[in-house]
């Protein structure tokens, strides 16, 4: 994989990519072993934005259900089983524990129904994955268990907890940079420290990307049939280029705390607890 201007700019491509994350790099492979001609630029480093700072999760579509959006958490889960299988190195199971309180939308009951909910999504989540890559079911446990895993956990109302399996992945960006070469192998031209700055439209069609070469300077068009907008935070900006408005999407805020302190649920213990199912 190199930088290659020329190769950028000398064709019409079926697909040009904008943003070389996670979500780019991925569309980049997939349409590109699909045998589409595919352009991707990134005004970055490779996986330099959101994808760098990520809670490095493959969720498998229990946080869909909340919005009772079946189908995307079905697609989830296919994607997490395909990434556990073609990177089995850096990709792995890794336990979910909530603690339940009450009876309402925190608590057993409701849990319990979306677990076994989501489980029956997942049936085939194992289907095509070694043993030790595989998703065991999710359950309600105990509040005496909680408290085990748990030490000193406020338990005043605690009447259970939520455990199932997602998976994780231990580096983020040789995944990303896996994908940029299997990309590249599948024909696909990657160049970073390209910023796109506006699109080329024939009428209301769009029919490339301008774009700013920022190490040897200098102004390009990429020329494409598709245009994607993969760079996350900032696809409305770019999108206003375009004279298109989107609706404002609510601003989240999440924090993760990491200590030093071990939790007391070995994946051997939770694989002994129910038989796995399919």
């Amino acid at each position: 994989m190199k930088r290659d201007l020329g190769a950028l700019t000398a064709r019409e491509h079926d697909l040009v990519v904008i943003g070389g994350g996670i979500h780019g790099v991925t569309a980049a492979y997939d349409a590109a072993q699909r045998g589409l001609s595919v352009a991707l630029v990134e005004a970055q480093d490779f996986g330099a934005g959101v994808s760098w700072n990520s809670l490095k999760t493959i969720h498998g579509g229990l946080r869909h259900l909340q919005r009772a959006d079946l189908g995307q958490a079905r697609e989830s889960m296919r994607e997490r089983r395909a990434l556990l299988r073609i990177a089995p190195a850096i990709v792995r199971p890794l336990p979910f524990l909530v603690p339940l309180r009450g009876h309402g939308l925190r608590g057993r009951e409701a849990f319990g129904a979306a677990l076994r909910l989501h489980d029956w999504i997942g049936r085939r989540r194992n289907e095509g994955l070694p043993p030790e890559r595989h998703i065991p079911p999710s359950r309600v446990v105990s509040a005496a268990e909680v408290r085990r895993i748990c030490p000193g956990i406020a338990h005043d109302d605690l009447s259970g907890g939520a455990l199932w399996f997602d998976a994780q992945v231990t580096r983020s960006e040789r995944l990303i940079m896996a994908f940029c070469h299997a990309a590249a192998a599948a024909g696909a031209v990657l160049v970073n420290y390209v910023a796109a700055t506006g699109f080329t439209r024939a009428g209301e069609r769009v029919t490339g990307v301008r774009a700013r070469d920022l190490e040897g300077g200098g102004e390009l068009e990429v020329r494409a049939r598709m245009v994607l907008n993969a760079t996350g935070p900032g696809v409305k900006r770019l999108l206003a280029h375009a004279g298109i408005e989107t609706a404002s999407d609510p601003a989240l805020l999440g924090h993760a705390l990491v200590h030093r302190r071990h939790l007391h649920a070995e994946r051997r213990e939770v694989h002994a607890a129910e038989p796995e199912s399919r």
